[in-house]
């Protein structure tokens, strides 16, 4: 499908519908950021080389700033025994407004796994459900992801928070906060070396000025 005929959704309506907590909004949009600077840069790249094969950057940045958009969800919040997540309630909304909110919308995506519950949600927009469905270091290892999954799966891991760290710093929070993946995390950070070797072969500065470069 060409880039004008994709099905975009509207981010500020899912953000209303699913009421996401201010924090988990701080994270998106960091790695929406990162996802669209490095899609714009190496377009530049490819025009200048007369390689039009482009990221299609608005899809990147509808996919990116929808990555999570089904972790509210999946929050440790509802165990009752470990809370992994720190959650920032936002003034509108009072704590207990948002758990219930959450808590209703359960029965209708039952998936294991945050990423597919927001690929559920985004059902009615395959090309982005696609990206969202597949943005965890569980799918880094696929065969024939294409270059938007893969690039906004590689931001998402230059972000921490809503701070842009380098792949080590942030498997190492991975590592801490899920020491039950350690020997996953391991295995699958080599793949995301390669992807970034692919990806800051193709623009003018190294992986580790990344913030610096955004910040000019």
């Amino acid at each position: 499908m060409t880039p004008d005929k994709i099905k975009l959704p509207n981010v500020e309506q899912f953000y209303y519908k699913f009421k996401l907590p201010s924090n988990l909004k701080n994270h998106i949009q960091k790695v929406t950021e990162v996802a669209v600077f490095l899609a714009s840069k190496i377009n530049e790249y490819k025009k200048k080389n007369k390689d039009f094969e482009l990221y299609n950057v608005e899809l990147v940045r509808v996919a990116a700033a929808l990555h999570d958009i089904g972790k509210p969800l999946h929050f440790k919040y509802f165990d009752n025994v470990t809370k992994k997540e720190h959650i920032n309630f936002e003034e509108n909304f009072s704590e207990r407004e948002l758990l219930e909110h959450w808590f209703d919308l359960m029965p209708e995506f039952k998936e294991a796994e945050h990423e597919l519950t927001g690929a559920n949600m985004l059902k009615e927009f395959p090309e982005v459900a696609e990206i969202v469905a597949n943005h965890t270091p569980r799918q880094i290892l696929k065969e024939n992801l294409n270059k938007e999954t893969i690039l906004v799966n590689y931001a998402d891991k230059r972000v921490e928070g809503d701070k842009i760290v380098t792949l080590d710093k942030r498997f190492n929070c991975l590592m801490r906060r899920y020491p039950e993946h350690i020997s996953n995390f391991k295995r699958t950070l080599i793949k995301y070396e390669e992807v970034e070797g692919k990806i800051f072969n193709e623009i003018d500065f190294q992986a580790e000025r990344l913030e610096q470069e955004m910040n000019k």
